[in-house]
């Protein structure tokens, strides 16, 4: 479970990140 947990973490951060970048564009 410690390996699915840790996979979960990752994609949020990359879904945050890409958030934050889409973010960025649309203001640009």
């Amino acid at each position: 479970s410690t390996v699915l947990d840790y996979v979960e973490d990752a994609c949020q951060g990359l879904l945050e990140v890409v958030r934050k970048r889409a973010t960025m564009y649309a203001a640009a």
